[in-house]
């Protein structure tokens, strides 16, 4: 069981799951190639390919509220309840829109908001966020 689903309250469900976009790997290319010149260098290729699966298995986001929590050892959450969240603002670069990858932006009410590391399909994330936003607000 995930922390995030640890972590429901009662009536609350996932909404969303945000994911590492795969363009994560790209930044392994290079190490990986210098490291077929210099065996000296493999101790520290491992340990960038571990890094990166260790960031792609933690990092969990999503729900009511937006949980973004991330680290395996040690852990970090950062939360803001949906109703507190004043904007949702997006960036993408020009290698994000060919890639389908960017950041998603919450700024709250009252607190400084979350920046997500960059994650798949940001424009659906936004909208599901939205989307909870609308729900929420129609069933008070």
């Amino acid at each position: 069981m995930s922390y995030l689903e640890r972590s429901l309250l009662p009536n609350e469900h996932i909404v969303r799951r945000g994911r590492l976009p795969q363009s994560d790997w790209l930044g392994l290319v290079l190490p990986a190639v210098v490291a077929l010149w210099f065996p000296a260098l493999w101790l520290i290729v491992a340990l960038i390919v571990l890094g990166t699966f260790i960031r792609r298995w933690t990092i969990e986001i999503a729900n009511q509220r937006l949980i973004y929590k991330h680290g395996w050892i040690a852990r970090k959450t950062e939360e803001v309840d949906l109703r507190r969240i004043a904007e949702i603002n997006l960036e993408q670069g020009p290698m994000g829109r060919i890639f389908g990858f960017g950041k998603v932006l919450c700024r709250g009410v009252g607190n400084g908001g979350i920046k997500l590391p960059p994650i798949d399909n940001p424009m659906d994330f936004r909208r599901a966020l939205q989307e909870a936003q609308v729900k929420l607000a129609s069933a008070q």
